[in-house]
């Protein structure tokens, strides 16, 4: 095979985690439209998106058949018909991840040592194999301490994960594909001997490993839902994993479906709420859409449920009238377990013929309620256990105490079976007779997990050469630091969350908020499942692996990717069995729940919102996600998965415990999910050590801006006390930190992935005719539209670099108080700052007055319109009958309007915050949306 091939097929393969060629933005393309439609285009948007697929079945473009509504009003909007550029690409225009444009055709084999230089080619050894891999054995000189082995993975035991598609790398077991046919990707770790997969129709093949990552060939697909199954073998041993690949000729939603809330208990009854985005192809009959209940492959279940609506009737559960998102009530909805499946499907018109597509299935929880009496008993069992292990670890070693306190717990009858840590470890887990998990933390006094143990495993490979990869940049600058056993470690050597928590606030440029450190019982369940919004995320805590020995029909009860060992970590929120619900409390919004809930609303109209009391820790106990202590709540990998609404934004993720990094479950979840970089031990560690190593590998990153791979280097490599307590990297070697541009100025992710929000602030792609400006998404902000009554609001704290002197955007003003309020008192108003610590410039300030022609209402009749007792018209460019209507009617827009301010007295002086502001002034009933787009700083 040509060099050039090798780096081909890498940059196919790496596709998931690095950009290949200068577009850093977009996954690979896949083939098999049977319509010729493009489908090489597509945005990693959160994971789901396919943004960049090409509109209609004839390969146009389908926002073309719209590049005549009023973007083109402005002589500076023109852009919004060149589809041909995305916010992300280079100035060469080459699109990042088409595995056939490597800029030079080097070769893809190699990856970086710490002194490589900036062409790719080590110069310590001149090679260019694919076992050079970095860790933290190297020498200074970069020689890789493990040349001489095969590979440099974990070995504990054999795992094997599939992280999807190259367009879907999602992690998720039921993914949607554009094409008729599909490479899939994912994870290994064990070294093993091969990895091979079926299609349930028959066909086989085998995948491709580099490293810890793999790939198939091309897979044909069905129409319909494809059940795809891959297995690692080594030896006798195998591992497996099954995706579900829906595939519709021509079409593809938006979006997976959501349906609010996803979990159900057993025999109540609950009110849901299903939306699905529909508007990249347009094939579709748009009075079509439909749900259905189905089964885990899709197949239809029962009668029709209902139709979905895009009408802005909230008494049909949708908020915004042609926006292209299209929603449904489900009423009194009743589960009897364990899970349920849903579709959403719609009538598609093509040129051969027409059909019916549908979406992936989408999963909803039905699980039986843990009752307070048994989660306390349980407890109870865990603290007489530990009771027991701190009785007999007086008169004998560890191993007996552990051994004689696992005789113990399985002679108890709430308990079904109980086992050690992983290879011979400390730590002790237990299966509740009530279908539940417990486990013990055994560990001696500084250590974070447990005693050392067990043979070294193995350094994780770096990801990506720097040869073809370019640097890649988290995109969020929202940090978060949780310490859940702050108290503890800070005085056994330190707790490098509170020092590297520090660091992040005091960096300057790039200016990262920071959550945190949040101490001990501060770091709760809701915490860690909200990580998937941060672009760092640092948490030191405790660890272990467990659950290795649960037999095997017991583990297929529980919501687990890995058939071994699990990774668990611990929060700082202690078990209290009591906040479990027994029912599910009505609510109106946040606050109006009991502690621990989350309050999902499911109908409403104006102010007067109504839903259900969700208990996630309730619900994730049942599933295996979260595990009961004697302690404090502890997690396991798929905790991370199931709450990671959208893809984490290439974050990077330190996890300061031991075992966190021991057979790569919690990290596989983790990049799974859309970090880029995590970081870790790969057994037991000393706090000592693990403080030394965390703080070097941050701070290196943060004070000296290294990249990933680079501070990976800055770290002592093993804990001289505990063998096999090696730091590690798992992901990619270039991921940088501390860029401090603007982050998704276009909001082309499809999300509002670095911003904040207060209030209603959203992205979409349509309302009505009117489009983006430039690319496929849009923000609004609102004061208030569909189940959010709060006024918006979104902002993002950057730096604008000192060369740079204009801002510009694109804004355009919805409000149902045009025009019969204007004169009045109602006065919604946009507002449109960039601020620092010593000064702020207003980029736009205009309330509904300055935008009414001075004859409009109340207005004052006369010639000179804002002058005098004139009030209005001061901005007046025109107001037009819109084509899209709000709760109470009769909506009126300007075209899109261009806001161009000189930003010289911020550029280079440090952080500044851009903001986005809609105030409603009189009242709450006529409602006011803002459209932004195309945010340029140059």
């Amino acid at each position: 095979m040509s060099l050039r091939n090798e780096a081909l097929i890498l940059c196919v393969l790496f596709s998931l985690f690095a950009a290949c060629g200068d577009d850093t933005s977009e996954a690979t393309g896949t083939t098999g439209n049977i319509d010729g439609a493009d489908t090489t285009d597509v945005l990693d948007a959160g994971g789901t998106d396919t943004a960049g697929i090409d509109d209609s079945t004839d390969g146009n473009d389908a926002t073309d058949s719209e590049d005549t509504s009023d973007a083109s009003t402005s002589d500076d909007a023109a852009e919004s018909t060149d589809d041909t550029s995305d916010s992300t690409d280079q100035s060469d225009g080459t699109d990042a991840e088409d595995a056939t444009e490597s800029s030079d055709g080097a070769t893809a084999t190699e990856s970086s040592d710490s002194t490589d230089t900036s062409d790719g080619v080590d110069n310590a050894d001149g090679e260019t194999s694919s076992s050079d891999v970095t860790d933290a054995a190297d020498t200074t000189d970069g020689v890789d301490a493990d040349d001489d082995t095969a590979s440099s993975l974990p070995n504990a035991e054999l795992f094997v994960k599939i992280v999807g598609t190259p367009l879907q790398a999602t992690g998720a077991t039921h993914i949607a594909v554009p094409g008729g046919v599909t490479p899939i990707t994912g994870i290994a770790f064990g070294e093993p001997d091969s990895i091979t997969w079926t299609h349930a129709g028959g066909d086989t093949g085998e995948a491709s490993l580099q490293d810890a990552f793999w790939q198939t060939g091309a897979i044909a697909l069905n129409t319909g839902v494809n059940e795809i199954t891959v297995t690692a073998t080594k030896g006798d041993e195998t591992r497996t994993d099954t995706v579900y690949i829906t595939y519709n000729p021509s079409f593809l939603f938006d979006r997976d479906p959501t349906i609010s809330p996803d979990q159900l208990w057993q025999n109540e009854s609950t009110n849901m709420i299903v939306t699905v985005p529909i508007t990249i192809y347009k094939t579709f009959s748009s009075n079509s859409v439909k749900l259905y209940q189905s089964d885990a492959e899709g197949g239809l279940v029962g009668n029709s449920l209902g139709t979905l609506v895009d009408n802005g009737n909230l008494s049909q559960c949708d908020e915004i009238d042609q926006d292209g998102v299209f929603s449904a009530c489900i009423k009194n909805y009743s589960c009897t377990g364990p899970d349920v499946y849903f579709v959403v499907s719609a009538d598609i018109e093509t040129e051969t013929g027409n059909y019916t597509a549908y979406s992936a299935p989408i999963r909803v929880e039905c699980g039986q309620r843990v009752t307070v009496a048994s989660c306390t008993a349980s407890q109870g069992i865990l603290t007489n256990a530990r009771t027991e292990y701190d009785a007999a670890a007086t008169s004998s070693t560890p191993e007996q105490a552990r051994d004689a306190t696992i005789a113990w717990l399985v002679n108890q009858a709430g308990v079904s079976a109980a086992g050690p840590a992983a290879g011979d470890g400390y730590g002790v887990w237990v299966e509740f007779v009530d279908g539940y998990l417990g486990a013990i933390n055994l560990a001696p006094a500084g250590m974070r997990g447990g005693p050392a143990a067990i043979g070294a495993a193995q350094q994780i490979s770096q990801l990506a050469s720097t040869q073809l990869f370019n640097t890649q940049v988290i995109d969020s600058k929202k940090a978060l630091v949780l310490a859940p056993y702050n108290q503890e470690f800070a005085t056994a050597g330190g707790d490098e969350a509170q020092d590297l928590g520090t660091s992040l606030t005091d960096s300057g440029c790039p200016t990262f908020a920071v959550e945190g450190p949040l101490g001990n019982a501060s770091a709760t369940l809701e915490k860690f499942r909200n990580q998937y919004l941060y672009g760092v995320v640092i948490a030191t805590t405790h660890g272990d692996a467990l659950f290795g020995d649960l037999p095997a029909d017991a583990k297929a009860k529980y919501d687990w990717d890995h058939q071994g060992n699990q990774e668990i970590m611990w929060s700082g929120e202690p078990v209290n069995c009591s906040a479990l619900s027994t029912n599910s409390p009505s609510c109106s919004g946040p606050g109006s729940c009991p502690a621990g809930q989350e309050c999902v609303i499911t109908s409403g109209t104006g102010t007067n919102l109504s839903g259900q009391c969700v208990d996630r820790t309730q619900m994730d106990l049942r599933k295996g996600r979260v595990i009961i202590t004697d302690e404090n709540w502890a997690m396991a990998p798929t905790f991370i998965s199931r709450h990671a609404k959208l893809r984490f934004p290439n974050s990077l993720v330190y996890t300061g415990a031991c075992r966190s990094l021991y057979n790569g479950s919690l990290g596989a979840e983790y990049i799974a999910s859309g970090a880029k970089a995590f970081a870790g031990f790969g057994d037991y560690v000393y706090n000592e050590y693990a403080y030394t190593a965390g703080l070097a590998f941050g701070q290196a990153m943060v004070s000296e801006s290294k990249l990933s791979g680079a501070a990976f280097f800055s770290a002592p490599n093993e804990d001289p006390n505990a063998q096999g307590g090696q730091f590690r990297l798992f992901g990619a070697t270039n991921l940088d930190i501390m860029d401090a541009n603007i982050i998704n100025e276009s909001f082309e992710t499809g999300d509002l992935t670095g911003w904040d929000r207060d209030g209603d602030g959203r992205v979409i792609s349509k309302l009505g005719i009117s489009i983006p400006v430039h690319g496929k998404f849009m923000s609004v902000i609102s004061t208030g539209l569909g189940f959010t009554v709060q006024t918006g609001e979104i902002y993002q704290d950057f730096c604008i670099p000192g060369d740079k002197t204009q801002m510009t955007f694109y804004w355009k003003f919805f409000s149902e108080e045009f025009k019969e309020w204007c004169g009045s008192s109602f006065q919604d108003t946009l507002q449109a700052t960039v601020a620092n610590n010593v000064g702020q410039i207003t980029l736009v300030n205009t309330k509904v007055d300055d935008l009414c022609h001075y004859e409009d209402g109340t207005c004052n009749s006369c010639p000179d319109p804002g002058i005098g007792n004139c009030q209005c018209g001061s901005q007046y460019v025109g107001l037009i009958a819109s084509d899209v209507s709000f709760d109470q009617g009769g909506v009126y827009n300007v075209q899109w309007q261009k806001s161009e301010t000189d930003v010289t007295a911020l550029a280079g002086g440090g952080p500044v915050q851009l903001k986005f502001f809609a105030t409603d002034q009189g009242d709450s009933i006529y409602d006011t949306v803002i459209l932004i787009d195309a945010i340029t700083i140059k």
